[in-house]
């Protein structure tokens, strides 16, 4: 059987400093996520924060099953991992 999935992309623009505490103590996590481009073939340019160099650096996300360390614009990236 053919499987399909189904992708959401929820805006990181409400994730800011005075996030719940729950919240915050979660993104460090997150953003040492090595980039996870998935099985996809799409060609997304996308960014992603690198915890070796703590710089927010371009990769190429195939469209589906990557991981939360996967952001639209390095702005947003900066936001919430620095």
């Amino acid at each position: 059987a053919k499987q399909q999935y189904l992708s959401f992309l929820i805006p990181a623009a409400h994730l800011k400093h005075e996030a719940p505490r729950e919240l915050s103590q979660a993104l460090p996590a997150m953003c040492q996520l090595r980039p996870a481009k998935g099985p996809c073939r799409g060609l997304f340019y996308r960014y992603f924060s690198n915890s070796t160099s703590s710089e927010c650096e371009h990769f190429t996300y195939g469209g589906c099953q990557g991981n939360a360390n996967d952001f639209e614009t390095t702005e947003i990236c900066s936001r919430i991992c620095k």
